[in-house]
């Protein structure tokens, strides 16, 4: 049988600090008890569905921890981490369904507010209608997974296995050598992922890979922000850009599942109409409402996706990648063969961050 992996040292997180190096687990545990904490400070609000803030800032959080529990996996004892990891990941999707549905919701609202002729009407109303009418549903969904989380504890396990963690304003020089390695290999994993998709950026048609590329930015986004405490004032600019394209690259999914949905909304409006009135005239009523719409998103993609291909080109020119390499680099320790880090950080020339 597997043994549960024991943390570097007795009482790791209870008992003083002797050493004024903080190791990998201590920063870890201070991760992992600020993302519960500000999960267990939103589920009143997310219970109550009153207010879409509880459910958008439970769902960062819950993304920060499960990114923190994946990397810092060896610091999660083994009886724990599966467990830990499906029941974080089942309430972040439930939120996720939920925070996408309310977003599709205050789009509609916002346009039909502002819709240029009157004839537009009833096809956006009848779409809040259903949606609104989803989201009733979904809200039983993160009730359960929430239900679901606190019978097992997690928080409460989460927060009593990691008490006693390093506070914040640590010193970055007392972060162990481990911590940036750690760093390191992980932000250029993203990082390399994230960079993988740029190809697809010469073709607005590459639907899917641009969505995966939205997942990418994301993963990256997290986990810069898990490291940012050891690189002071010196991942700001990543974050923030990584926070750009995944909005931006959001944006622009949420326009490709509008092209999916409409269709499928139409059908299933004109067999209702045709289930409980027997004919379809009224649905006829529906349809200007739902081609201006469907016309709007289109329109919106392709402003979308022609300014993200602008800024990614600023970002190039600007070698915004390039110097998020080198401050990875740069708070290495010095190696004998100093080739090696860059190949780890997939930088393949030595000479090109000369």
């Amino acid at each position: 049988m597997e043994n549960e992996i024991q943390l570097p040292s007795p009482n790791l997180l209870t008992s003083p600090i002797e050493k004024k190096e903080i190791s990998v687990c201590q920063f870890a545990a201070g991760i992992f008890l600020k993302s519960s904490d500000a999960m267990n400070i939103e589920k009143e609000g997310v219970r109550k569905g009153r207010d879409i803030e509880f459910i958008h800032r439970m769902r960062v959080a819950s993304r920060r921890l499960r990114t923190a529990l994946d990397v810092f996996s060896e610091c999660v004892p083994v009886r724990k981490r599966e467990d830990w990891q499906v029941r974080v990941r089942d309430l972040t999707q439930a939120l996720g369904e939920t925070r996408d549905t309310d977003v599709q919701i205050l789009l509609l609202e916002t346009i039909y507010l502002n819709l240029p002729d009157p004839i537009f009407r009833p096809g956006v109303r009848r779409l809040l209608l259903r949606l609104r009418q989803k989201r009733t549903k979904l809200q039983k969904k993160v009730l359960a997974a929430l239900d679901s989380l606190e019978k097992k504890k997690v928080l409460d396990q989460i927060s009593n296995k990691y008490m006693g963690f390093i506070p914040e304003g640590t010193d970055p020089d007392d972060y162990s050598t481990d911590i940036h390695k750690i760093a390191s290999i992980s932000i250029s994993k993203r990082l390399d992922q994230f960079l993988s998709y740029e190809v697809y950026l010469q073709n607005p048609e590459y639907v899917n890979e641009l969505h995966l590329m939205r997942i990418a930015a994301k993963q990256l986004r997290y986990t810069l922000e898990i490291f940012a405490p050891i690189y002071p004032d010196r991942l700001e600019i990543a974050i923030k850009s990584t926070r750009i394209a995944q909005q931006v690259l959001g944006e622009i999914h949420d326009c490709d599942l509008w092209s999916t949905y409409l269709p499928d909304f139409l059908e299933k409006e004109k067999l209702r109409v045709q289930h409980y009135l027997g004919h379809t005239h009224s649905f006829k009523l529906l349809l200007p409402g739902i081609e201006y719409f469907q016309q709007n998103r289109e329109e919106e993609r392709r402003r979308l996706f022609t300014n993200y291909q602008k800024t990614w080109r600023k970002w190039r020119r600007n070698e915004l990648w390039l110097t998020l390499r080198r401050t990875l680099l740069n708070s290495l320790p010095q190696s004998e063969n100093p080739q090696a880090h860059f190949h780890m950080l997939g930088i393949k020339d030595a000479q090109k961050t000369r």
